[in-house]
């Protein structure tokens, strides 16, 4: 039984660091600590009893197997306090996503924009590293809606949301910008650098067959632009005039907005 527990509690250790990587660091710390006295003194326990003597009564064992008691007790304070402080944790990680994070596609919405353009700014200017802007609209989505359903319409957008967060980089930020728009923070990266990744997005969502027909293809446009020695408003304005480009020469391609002329 003490081998038993031991092994139990160990492989409760693994999953517990296993687990999500969100949780609190310390309550992870706390449970696997309660976790790992209760293995430790099961396992010396075992070890224990192969050099003593049969147990006829248990109500009158020896101190070590009284301090099994001990140690339960021990390990479940601790791991009612390390789960409560856990669930505690996810709640608040939950609640402030619901507030940052657009419902429909999980990507970052205008709230979480206004917080976090402020930060990522100062780190472009404060590194002098490049940071680039990406805009996207869904072609013709008014047209989706209206021929398929909201439904699709609404699969669309989750699906663009995901081909977002797959196919950007980990330090990248997407935003849902407006009803069918998106942006996408590119952080260390110049206006070269950035067709390059409108371009693959550009051919992920036209590759993606979303729509129900095989005929039509969900495609998007896009504008995208640098920020220079500049007010972050007139970089939007600029990148928004290239995604007003490519939509007015054909849609479905990608638009520079390069250097403002002195």
């Amino acid at each position: 039984m003490s081998v038993y527990i031991s092994t139990i509690c160990f492989v409760a250790i693994i999953a517990n660091h296993k687990g999500k990587s969100t949780d609190i660091s310390p309550s992870t710390v706390l449970l696997s600590f309660g976790l790992a006295i209760q293995s430790l003194y099961n396992f010396f326990r075992f070890g224990w009893s192969l050099f003593e003597g049969a147990i006829d009564d248990f109500m009158r064992a020896g101190t070590v197997h009284q301090l099994a008691f001990v140690s339960t007790l021990l390990m479940i304070i601790l791991i009612f306090f390390s789960v409560t402080w856990m669930l505690t944790g996810r709640l608040v990680a939950t609640l402030h996503d619901s507030a940052i994070k657009d419902e429909l596609t999980q990507l970052y919405n205008r709230r979480a924009l206004e917080e976090l353009i402020p930060t990522e700014v100062a780190r472009a200017q404060r590194h002098d590293q490049p940071l680039s802007i990406l805009l996207l609209d869904i072609d013709h989505f008014k047209q989706v809606n209206d021929t398929y359903g909201h439904q699709v319409g609404d699969k669309v957008l989750r699906a663009t949301g995901r081909i977002l967060r797959l196919h950007t980089r980990r330090n990248d930020l997407s935003f849902r910008y407006g009803g069918e728009e998106f942006m996408v923070l590119l952080p260390n990266t110049d206006v070269e650098k950035a067709l390059i990744v409108a371009e693959k997005l550009r051919e992920e969502i036209e590759n993606s067959r979303i729509l129900p027909s095989k005929k039509d293809h969900c495609t998007a446009s896009f504008g995208i632009t640098q920020l220079y020695d500049e007010d972050w408003q007139s970089a939007v304005e600029r990148a928004d005039n290239a995604l007003y480009s490519a939509k007015t020469n054909g849609r479905n391609q990608v638009v520079a907005g390069r250097h403002p002329s002195p």
